[in-house]
């Protein structure tokens, strides 16, 4: 999400994760993540599937991240599971407001 960059074997907020970070209001913090979610095509074409048919094809989306990101069906399958829980939260808190 950028929210982290590894710095001298170590870790520490890059820019926008200190501007994350610094934002008070927790409703523009928010906003924040959910935009840097939805830069990455993966959770976005899984938050347009969601969007247009309350679900996320779970096969369609582990195949997708296998090729895009060269990984094996384990990984897919938990980095899948990840994306739906993000995906779902955006839709809460969008549908909180």
């Amino acid at each position: 999400m950028g929210l982290v960059e590894k710095y001298d074997n170590n870790s520490r907020l890059t820019s926008f994760g200190k501007t994350v970070k610094a934002e008070e209001d927790i409703y523009l913090k928010n906003i924040l993540l959910i935009k840097s979610i939805l830069k990455k095509r993966i959770f976005r074409d899984a938050f347009i599937e969601y969007l247009l048919y309350e679900e996320i094809n779970k096969n369609k989306t582990v195949r997708k991240l296998m090729e895009l990101y060269k990984i094996n069906d384990t990984t897919a399958q938990r980095r899948f599971n990840t994306i739906k829980s993000w995906i779902e939260w955006i839709f809460l808190f969008t549908n909180n407001d």
